[in-house]
């Protein structure tokens, strides 16, 4: 973080230092910490399928059915390596599971981010850099804190998460965002983790080029109704109001008034017989199951209610 990007942040804190002044700096990220945790954790894969993916990972931390040369710029299959090694991070970190603390699992997890460190895929598609490997590498850095090793750690926390800087608009924005706090959160840093939370909470608005419109719908990448990003904008800034709620990085009550509207007059109304009306999904319309993905609609309700009781 730059000096003058720290001096900018302090500034912005001081006047709500007063208020969280019982609640130390180790507190607060102790606590967004868990919350994390507690979200990346839940409905890890069953034993059978972690462990296969265990006993199949090769001693250079590969696997022989993936193709690591492959540079699709949509599917780019090495990015399923990565997904394997947060489904193991899910089933060591998670309460309920029988592998829960397997020192095999983080045995595992270590080798496929050192095969990362070696070879460093990328992707000519520019998500990937920004969004996808930055944001998978940071769920497994929350998820397996304390159980990496040094220079493992020091590659997630500093190395992929230390370049990136937020950019971008709508919900775009909130994933390179939250890109920022994880890293600010694994080098324990407040003021990188609330630097993050203030471009978070800045996508919460009405009637911009991108992001919450007057009618309700959600637009990005142009004036066209995008629910399909819509959900997933809904269901992050939820669980970041949930998670963030007792912080110096907590939502306002007119943030929160505004998702509940969204939720309420927005997305409820896309839903018809329990499938989301494919005219307002917008480029995810060709996505498996992005018309009865209608569950998250759930999820966001749960979160709204946890944040905000009233």
């Amino acid at each position: 973080m730059s000096a003058n990007h720290r001096v900018f942040v302090i500034c912005l804190l001081l006047p709500l230092g007063h208020a969280f002044a019982q609640q130390s700096e180790k507190d607060q990220l102790e606590k967004i910490q868990a919350g994390l945790v507690r979200a990346f954790s839940q409905s890890p894969p069953d034993r059978e399928t972690v462990e296969g993916y265990v006993e199949q990972l090769g001693k250079d931390g590969r696997w022989a059915d993936i193709d690591y040369e492959d540079q699709n710029r949509v599917s780019f299959p090495v990015m399923q390596t990565l997904g394997r090694a947060e489904a193991i991070a899910k089933a060591f970190r998670a309460d309920d599971h029988p592998l829960k603390g397997d020192k095999r699992l983080s045995k595992a997890v270590n080798l496929v981010i050192r095969d990362w460190m070696k070879n460093r895929y990328s992707n000519p598609n520019w998500w990937f850099a920004s969004i996808g490997i930055p944001q998978s590498m940071g769920r497994i850095g929350i998820l397996m804190k304390g159980d990496l090793e040094p220079e493992v750690f020091q590659y997630i926390s500093a190395g992929v998460l230390g370049r990136t800087r937020p950019k971008g608009k709508g919900q775009n924005l909130v994933w390179i965002s939250e890109c920022v706090l994880y890293g600010g959160l694994l080098r324990g840093d407040l003021a990188v983790v609330e630097l993050a939370s203030r471009y978070i909470k800045s996508t919460i608005v009405v009637g911009g080029p991108s992001g919450i419109q007057h009618d309700w719908s959600y637009h990005l990448h142009g004036a066209q109704n995008q629910i399909g990003y819509g959900i997933a904008f809904a269901t992050d800034t939820a669980r970041y109001a949930d998670i963030f709620s007792g912080t110096i990085c907590a939502f306002s009550d007119d943030q929160l008034d505004l998702l509940a509207g969204f939720q309420n007059e927005g997305l409820a109304w896309t839903i018809w017989r329990g499938y989301f009306d494919i005219n307002c999904l917008g480029r995810v319309v060709s996505r498996p199951g992005a018309s009865t993905n209608r569950d998250r609609l759930h999820d966001v309700a749960e979160l709204m209610a946890r944040a905000d009781p009233s």
